[in-house]
């Protein structure tokens, strides 16, 4: 299916993809219905990415990352076209991790 290969090339298509969705007039009604599934249907990436991008983020090494966001969830609560959100515990405290 078109959303899928669009959302497997990354948040750029994505975003593109959702914008052209809401315009059957230039793509074709079958296309937009398509595409539509963008708006809110999209697939969370890996956990593995999830702490690569919180330890360069924070200049972390693997096994801190455990240590400074504990109980991090390893499904996200929401997942969007150019990120996702995860649950966490920091510093004793419930946080969002975007």
């Amino acid at each position: 299916q078109i959303s899928d290969a669009v959302a497997r090339m990354g948040p750029t298509y994505n975003k593109f993809g959702q914008a052209i969705s809401t315009r059957p007039d230039l793509i074709g009604t079958e296309f937009a219905i398509a595409l539509a599934s963008l708006q809110d249907d999209i697939p969370p990436f890996p956990f593995d990415q999830v702490y690569e991008i919180i330890r360069s983020e924070e200049g972390l090494d693997r096994g801190h990352v455990q240590e400074v966001l504990e109980n991090l969830s390893v499904e996200p609560v929401a997942a969007g076209s150019i990120g996702q959100v995860h649950s966490s515990t920091l510093h004793g405290s419930k946080v969002a991790v975007k």
